[in-house]
């Protein structure tokens, strides 16, 4: 249908359909200029007429690259396709949101949608990963530097894919088709692509495997920026005084050197909270928040996790966590930041975001903490206030497009957690006779968290997720127990005394509470770090009753112990876990199909075979150590070790241990 335009008609379409995230333009509105400009207007249906064939062209280009060789284009078509959803999906309330019921429609009604689009985006974010190291010859990671990705618009479209995801999820159609792709064991084979795409699975694991990557490249850029902003102020603070003398036209060279970092820090920054953003709401489906216990994603939340409860994800958001909080320790102090005092708000929502993650990778968010829960309020909040600052110090257009979508999923959210108990403020709404804003439905969601009862349910993926997490958090060498409680004031608001106080006391006063945050969600971050505190002790204690462990049990490309053996198409065995990341990290250099370490031949995890004898050997060898230790079950220390201990260990006496567990919680919530 397309095939006969020339490709510069569809960049030009693509900047059209942008535009419409930029206007302050209402959907509604663009059908009554529709209408207006045609004569049998009650024949006008603008959903078959325009949006229709708009969101198919857009997807067809994005998803398929047979349709076009040209990269740039599927980048432009994805900017687009955001734009023209969040254009005709925004609204209010969900029961006033007719473009959400008219998009679920559409996706419905329309195969390519329902069942392509999610496995189309998975494919093009790996095909993006592919073109960039192809052609640039490095990965996006954390030992690269920026420059050309930042400007061609790398990092924010993988951002974007994201993003998408996480819109799509909230409409039926689209995950069902996740979860059919997560269920298949087959490598799906999409219609619309010219080459066989790659094990869903695995793209998966690959796309949030990189977004942990990007965060830890952004907060590396940010330093960078940081630190040079703070040498071009000190030069500036040392010409004022006269201790250094500089040139007239240097003074002008170093407010316009000042004026390109600031930017540049400004779009780093927001593009780390996005980052930040989404992983949170990842950890929140894992985590098993009252948000995702209803039926209809039971089976959804259940296939997403088998992805991100894998060792290497978990691994992987445990040593990025700990290197992040413990590069904010220099920054906890506001003198640290006096020469940009903008950017204290940024390093305090970057603290709150760090805070919500590590609690709910721990297994907290949904655990009682004294009288109070972790509710999710505190993140909508935390997402609200950043998008707030960046609509007054951002003026890069991507970014507000990105922050529509963002707002959109994160409202979408807020109120299916409410679900039904927004009913009985129905009458309310109505009587106010106008559409809630942010700051009101933000009260709205406060009054109905206070009433909504609380149902704790201990699930063995929110323990499993947790104890990894905490192990892999005590094994980081970076972890100091001190260091990441006391960041915590960086959040207390101040209060300057009144100016008739002394000069003694003129320092500011410290208020009670925290910004962002609820205090259950600081006490349940402090109870994280306390437990990993106490897991050093625990593993320096059972490294030292191991011992001198055979060679036959160590991987040998690492040498760790292993805890799941495989064998290798070359007769090397080594662990599944340590292959599995050497894979992941070979697909996100741009390699088509991952390579033997030992041989360099191809190699998939499907050609691995287990070494389920010698993983029984290591099971005994491994029981017969710890003896000590098994008497000790309930508190289930061998599962906490590591990242693979338990599957190795999974007792009857844990089994109960853990229904016992989720009985407590059941009755807990029932009182």
């Amino acid at each position: 249908m397309f095939s006969g335009f020339p490709e510069h008609f569809f960049f030009d379409l693509c900047d059209v359909v942008y535009l419409l995230g930029l206007e302050r333009l209402e959907y509604r509105d663009l059908v009554s200029e529709l209408k207006r400009t045609r004569h049998d207007c009650d024949a006008v249906d603008e959903v078959s007429e325009v949006v229709e064939p708009l969101l198919v062209m857009l997807t067809q280009i994005v998803v398929a690259p047979k349709f076009t060789k040209n990269p740039h284009l599927r980048v432009e078509a994805l900017r687009s396709l955001t734009t023209l959803l969040t254009f005709v999906s925004k609204g209010q309330q969900v029961q006033y949101r007719p473009g959400y019921q008219r998009m679920e429609s559409l996706f419905q009604s329309h195969k390519l949608l329902s069942q392509w689009l999610i496995p189309g985006l998975l494919q093009f974010h790996f095909d993006l990963d592919r073109y960039n190291a192809s052609n640039n010859g490095l990965a996006f990671t954390s030992a690269v530097s920026s420059g050309d990705h930042m400007l061609w618009g790398f990092l924010p479209t993988r951002l974007s894919v994201t993003m998408l995801l996480r819109y799509l999820w909230q409409l039926p159609s689209p995950r069902q088709s996740l979860l059919h792709m997560l269920s298949t064991p087959e490598t799906l084979q999409t219609s619309l692509s010219a080459e066989p795409s790659t094990d869903s699975t695995q793209q998966l694991t690959g796309l949030v495997s990189g977004l942990w990557s990007d965060i830890a490249k952004l907060f590396d850029e940010a330093n960078n920026k940081i630190t040079t902003l703070r040498q071009i102020h000190d030069l500036i603070e040392d010409s004022l005084d006269g201790s250094v003398v500089v040139l007239p036209f240097r003074r002008d060279m170093l407010d316009g050197y000042v004026a390109i970092n600031a930017k540049q820090l400004r779009l780093t920054m927001r593009l780390l909270l996005e980052a930040l953003e989404l992983t949170s709401w990842f950890a929140s489906i894992v985590s098993g928040e009252r948000s995702f216990r209803s039926r209809s994603l039971s089976d959804p939340v259940a296939a997403l996790r088998q992805v991100l409860l894998q060792p290497l994800v978990v691994e992987q958001a445990a040593r990025t966590l700990s290197f992040l909080v413990a590069s904010l320790a220099n920054a906890h102090e506001e003198k640290e930041w006096k020469f940009s005092l903008p950017l204290v708000d940024d390093g305090k929502l970057l603290l709150a975001h760090l805070i919500v993650l590590v609690v709910r990778y721990a297994g907290h968010s949904a655990m009682k903490s004294g009288s109070s829960v972790c509710w999710p309020s505190s993140f909508w909040k935390i997402v609200r206030s950043g998008g707030d600052i960046m609509a007054r110090r951002v003026g890069d257009l991507d970014t507000h497009v990105r922050w529509g979508l963002n707002a959109l999923c994160t409202r979408i959210e807020s109120e299916s957690y409410l679900g039904s108990s927004l009913d009985d403020d129905v009458e309310e709404i109505r009587e106010a006779g106008h559409e809630l804003d942010e700051d009101e439905a933000l009260a709205l969601l406060e009054k109905q968290a206070v009433s909504t009862p609380v149902s704790v349910v201990d699930t063995a993926a929110k323990k499993r997720l947790g104890k990894r997490f905490i192990a892999a958090l005590a094994k980081d060498g970076r972890f100091d127990f001190r260091l990441f409680v006391g960041g915590c004031r960086f959040l207390r608001p101040q209060r300057k005394q009144d100016e008739s106080s002394d000069d003694a006391d003129e320092r500011a006063e410290v208020e009670e509470g925290y910004l962002y945050l609820d205090d259950s969600w600081v006490q349940q971050f402090v109870r994280a770090m306390q437990e990993a505190d106490e897991m050093i002790h625990v593993q320096e204690a059972m490294e030292a009753c191991l011992g001198d462990i055979p060679d036959q049990y160590l991987d040998p490309l690492l040498s760790t112990l292993m805890t799941d053996p495989v064998r290798l198409p070359s007769g090397n065995i080594v662990d599944r876990a340590v292959i599995a990341r050497h894979l992941l990290a070979s697909s996100q250099q741009g390699g088509s199909t991952g390579r033997d370490p030992f041989t360099r031949e191809p190699l998939t995890l499907a050609m691995v075979e287990p070494c389920d004898a010698l993983r029984s050997e290591i099971q005994m060898y491994l029981r017969t150590k710890m003896r000590h230790f098994r008497k000790t079950a309930r508190e289930d220390v061998l599962a906490t070790w590591g990242l693979g201990w338990d599957v190795l260990f999974d007792s009857s006496s844990e089994t109960e241990a853990d229904s016992e567990d989720g009985a407590d919680g059941v009755n807990n919530a029932t009182q």
